[in-house]
């Protein structure tokens, strides 16, 4: 049972890393992304706001999706969403692209965070005051570390500011890994 908790609380962090990179890694290359696809600053701003407005919107509905298609595929479904969304980020070439991996991004983010909420009640009843504080870090150290190396990666992929934001897709991947690991080859992140 312990082994099995690690496993969870490993998912849990993975799945927590990813709720933020979308949305942070946006600012540091900001500048570059107005100048190449010629957006204003009104534009340009709805590249934070509207997976915000996403975030709430889709959230009203989490609960829905979760009863009628299990909280776990759910959850695993929306990050997959925003996994392939921030790959997406690699081929924006046009204003309205980005935001829709924008919204698509917002969308996940929406359906995942209140469900990951249940998965800490019900796999961590005893200590999800615990846990929720390790998921709420994770989102930070998430966000901070996509914001610290957006640049850095940017300048590493020969000034691609694209690949830079699509890079964070990488973080998708992992916590699909960790589904695989928990031993159940379908989609579920309850390692049953």
């Amino acid at each position: 049972m312990v082994n099995r908790n690690k496993l969870f609380l490993f998912a849990l962090i993975l799945a927590a890393f990813n709720l933020r990179p979308g949305l942070t890694s946006v600012s540091p290359v900001l500048h570059g992304i107005t100048k190449d696809l010629g957006m204003s600053s009104t534009l340009a701003s709805l590249l934070t706001s509207i997976p915000l407005v996403c975030f709430g919107f889709c959230s009203l509905f989490a609960g829905r999706l979760a009863n009628r298609y299990q909280p776990e595929k759910m959850i695993t479904f929306a990050i997959t969403c925003i996994g392939i969304a921030t790959f997406l980020r690699a081929f924006a070439n046009s204003s309205i692209y980005l935001l829709i991996t924008a919204l698509l991004i917002g969308a996940g983010i929406g359906v995942v965070s209140p469900l990951l909420s249940g998965f800490i009640k019900s796999h961590f009843p005893d200590k999800a005051a615990s846990v929720i504080g390790i998921y709420s870090t994770s989102m930070v150290v998430g966000a901070s570390i996509s914001i610290g190396l957006t640049t850095p990666l940017q300048h590493w992929f020969n000034h691609s500011w694209k690949n830079g934001l699509a890079f964070w897709s990488i973080l998708s991947c992992s916590t699909r890994y960790s589904n695989l690991a928990c031993g159940d080859k379908t989609i579920s992140y309850s390692c049953k």
